[in-house]
């Protein structure tokens, strides 16, 4: 059986130099959380109505809790791997999607991409559970095997766009700078949905089989 190639003896995955980035990253915003309540140890201080040697002790108390969540943080994500972190983001992108359905000032068609992302590095089942789906499901066919968005969903999400925001604009009489932003966003959400999303019509989506018969491909 053919191996599959691997990268090049010496070389660092994109992957390891991700993850070694967002390593970086935690370790800024621990340091910038530090940094925070050292300095702001006196409002603190004033807030709880302590004196200073009792003040000591919530001092410690923090950094202690602070050296060990961060090792921790790292053997949970040892023990669980990456793939229940997937499984975890999934069914959280899946939860909103679900409230986008129901609110109209919540998009559904990018959390269910997300959330397919997600299933299909981490969990087969969960993956075609979602591509089952009488109400998502259609979404991520058509991403997956299109890569683009059926029109009318487009059409729809245009409309729900110019809606919100013109009974935002009209009903709240909100000041001029946050009209023209609402309006400067629809914009850009409108031209995105347009112009970047590819848009999959009804002929991509029908197609002949041998007798004759019209299905979904």
């Amino acid at each position: 059986m053919a191996e599959i190639p691997g990268p090049p003896a010496g070389s660092v995955s994109t992957a390891a130099w991700a993850g070694f980035a967002l390593m970086c990253l935690g370790m800024f915003m621990a340091i910038l959380d530090i940094q925070v309540v050292v300095t702001s140890l006196a409002v603190i201080e004033d807030a709880l109505k302590i004196g200073a040697d009792r003040m000591s002790w919530v001092q410690t108390t923090y950094l202690i809790a602070e050296i060990i969540s961060i090792p921790l943080t790292g053997l949970l994500i040892r023990i669980f791997t990456i793939r229940w972190l997937f499984v975890g983001a999934g069914l959280l992108f899946v939860a909103i999607g679900v409230l986008g359905a129901i609110l109209p000032v919540l998009p559904t068609t990018p959390w269910i991409l997300l959330a397919g992302a997600c299933f299909a590095r981490s969990s087969p089942r969960l993956h075609r559970w979602l591509q089952r789906s009488p109400y998502f499901g259609h979404m991520l066919r058509d991403w997956e095997m299109h890569r683009g968005i059926r029109w009318r969903v487009k059409a729809f999400a245009i409309c729900m766009i110019v809606t919100v925001i013109g009974l935002t604009v009209t009903l709240r009489n909100p000041p001029e700078w946050a009209k023209w932003s609402a309006a400067g966003l629809g914009c850009v959400g409108i031209c995105t949905i347009i112009f970047v999303v590819p848009t999959v019509w009804d002929s991509q989506l029908k197609r002949k089989s041998a007798d004759g018969e019209v299905v979904e491909k």
